[in-house]
Order: C-alpha cells, then structure tokens, then sequence
C-alpha cells in the first residue's frame, strides 16, 4: 500500500496539464543495472546445499528520481536478487524515501528523510545494494554480513545529516532512527526452520562522524549502532518469547590515492540475548571484526584487490572452544577468517567484470547464524570462487 500511495502522490503531477507533465519528466531520471555470474564455494552451504557451481549471483535494479524543487526530491531503488543461501532470493524495495535540503549558511547545510532512508553510516553501506560500485562481489563478512543484507541496508524511518565545510575538509554528522520488518524466509534464513514465531526489530539507530581530508585523500570516521530484536513464540513453540539487544561501535578509515586505495573498518559489539531458549536464560557476548583493504590501479582499466577480514563471535573466545563447549558445535563456528584476492577489468565504460578468490578459516559468518547446519559445513577451511559480469544504465 505504500508503494501505491507513493504513485499515486507522482501520478497527480501530471494531472493539470502536458507543460506541467514535461516540466516533471525534465526533473526524473532512471537508473539501472544487471549483473550475473557464477560462483562455488564447496563443503558448505554458502551457496547451494551441494557446494556445486551455481549461477546463482544474479542482481538486477531499477533506480528513479524526482526533482520536485531544489531542496526536495523523492528517490527509490526496486531489485532482484538471487544470491542463493547467502540471503532472501526474490525482489524487494530497497529504499523510497523523500529528502529536503536546506542551506543554512556558507559552512553548513542539513538533510532529512523520510521513509525507507539508506544506511548511510558505513564505508560501503549506502553502495552495496549496485553490484558496479561495491570494491568485489562479496563484501567483507565481519562488517557487511549477507545475513543481514536487507535490514543493515535500509530502514523506516528518519534520518538526519549535517555537513560543515572548513579550510582543510569537510565534516559529516549522520543520525538515523527506525526499524525494519522480517519476512518469513528472512527469519529462516537468519534462524533456521525450527523457531516458528516471529521476529521484530523494535528500533535501529545509528549515529556517526565522518571527517574528510581532501588534499590527504583521507576519510576518517566513527559510527555507533543500538538495536532491539524481539521473539514473540508462536503456539506450539519449541522456543520462548524474547529479547535480543545489540550494540556495535566502529571506525573506519579510507585512504584515495590516484591508483592506490586503502580502507578499513574496526568494530566491537556487545550482543545480549534474553530468554529465548529457556525461562531465565541470559547469555552476553563481545564480538569483534576487522578488514584491510587495498586496491591498486595497474592499469586505467585494470585493479587489483587484497583483502583480509577477521570476525569472532566472543572476545574472550578467539578459538571458539568455549562456545563449542556451550552448543556442542564444532570451535570454528565461533569466528570467520578471510583472505581476499580480486580483480576488476572495465570492459567499456558501462560494463565490468569482477573476478575473485576467497580463503576461508571458520564458518561464523554463513546462514543460518543462530541453528547452523553443522553437516554440510563440517569443514574449518573452505574457499569462495566467483566472477560477475555487470552493466549499468
């Protein structure tokens, strides 16, 4: 219904008159892409349950936006998606939202939108929804699980920024506060089949600086994120209703050099689930991940990339030994270590092809994150390899 809402809102532009239907069709403009590739990563459910070759890494999307005034425009973003158990196949609205901006001096100016906003408060959030503007095809697990692709992407709700420009760079202030609801195959995916209530996310707000440097080439931030799952049990159960509270703080930094790219993100979390299992549970987590990140241009159409990626479920559990002493699963679902090779030729000036190989130590990081399939990843070291074509309008 909000979809048709917003259409009808367009369709009464056009209502008056065939200058006023030209004037909003000067003021709209569509963007589009599809990718497709093929990609393995055997002994484990990555992909397919067979560990096979798959030419599930398809991606397509329709972007449009409207002009209404200089400081107000509403923007949306339609996909398909078929990544297969990386995340939720079929398609989705990505994000509509509508944006006022308003100058407030020569130094300051400030944004807000309204409805499905993009997550805007990490180094590739806003852009891992384009296949052609991601670094690689698979983005680092630590910070950008697929799990999560649809709600760490966008939200409903409110988001705020603020940019104050000074003699040496600029400075960003984002705030964002809303929530973003489960499908079914969402929750399965996250969960497994076995729980068969629902859940919610209560809130997710976000908040972060991002400082840029442009004579350095330097971008420096630093991002908290509060959110709030809850479990209603559904009749029968074989699980309770429950809390699951989540909090992450991370800095990052990018450098951009004319052929040489340096970038990384630093996080730790806290995770505090309640109840769920069994009437009086508690149990409280400190995650922590990490990626390097660089990219080397060798030629104007060729780059290279390499990458390592550090995650582990707990802190004070590196190895993952007492995690498997709790659940009775095998220590390398208690962290996921990645080493990243790449490359990325660009065909013509619409089209490119990523190429990469992925060296994996642990399984922390496949779907589904809370009852993982303990007999098809029953490896501690497995591989990813995938290419991907894409062109874009």
């Amino acid at each position: 219904m909000k979809i048709l809402y917003w259409f009808a809102c367009l369709g009464l532009l056009f209502h008056s008159d065939i200058s006023v239907a030209k004037e909003f069709v000067d003021k709209f403009t569509v963007n589009g892409f599809v990718a497709q590739g093929v990609i393995k990563a055997p002994h484990t459910n990555y992909v397919n349950d067979e560990g096979n070759a798959s030419t599930r890494l398809t991606e397509l999307g329709v972007s449009a936006a409207v002009q209404f005034t200089p400081d107000l425009h509403l923007a949306g973003q339609f996909t398909y998606q078929n990544n297969g158990n990386r995340h939720v196949s079929g398609g989705r609205l990505d994000y509509l939202f509508i944006e006022y901006h308003q100058p407030i001096n020569a130094a300051w100016d400030a944004r807000v939108q309204l409805g499905r906003y993009k997550n805007n408060h990490w180094l590739y959030s806003a852009t891992r929804d384009t296949p052609h503007t991601r670094p690689s095809i698979i983005l680092p697990q630590s910070k950008y699980y697929d799990g999560f692709r649809d709600v760490a992407l966008s939200s409903d709700g409110v988001a705020l920024q603020f940019n104050h420009w000074l003699d040496w760079g600029d400075i960003e202030m984002r705030w964002s506060r809303g929530h973003r609801d489960f499908s079914d195959d969402e929750q399965n995916i996250l969960l497994s089949l076995l729980p068969r209530g629902n859940v919610l996310q209560d809130f997710v707000e976000q908040a972060g600086v991002y400082v840029t440097i442009p004579k350095q080439r330097l971008t420096l931030a630093m991002n908290y994120l509060d959110s709030v799952l809850t479990y209603h049990a559904a009749e029968p159960d074989l699980f309770l209703d429950g809390k699951n509270s989540f909090n992450q703080w991370m800095l990052a930094l990018r450098y951009e050099g004319k052929k040489f790219e340096v970038a990384s993100e630093l996080f730790t979390q806290k995770v505090l689930v309640n109840e769920f299992f069994f009437p009086g549970y508690r149990d409280k987590s400190r995650g922590s991940g990490a990626f390097l990140q660089t990219r080397y241009s060798l030629t104007p159409s060729l780059k290279l990339l390499a990458r390592y990626d550090w995650y582990v479920r707990d802190w004070a559990d590196k190895n993952g030994e007492a995690f498997s002493a709790r659940t009775g699963m095998p220590s390398f679902f208690g962290y996921q270590h990645t080493w990243t090779v790449g490359t990325e030729w660009q065909l013509r000036d619409n089209l490119v092809l990523h190429v990469e190989a992925h060296s994996v130590k642990g399984t922390a990081r496949l779907t589904p994150i809370i009852f993982p399939n303990t007999q098809i990843n029953d490896q501690e070291n497995w591989s990813i390899l995938a290419a991907q074509l894409m062109w874009w309008f």
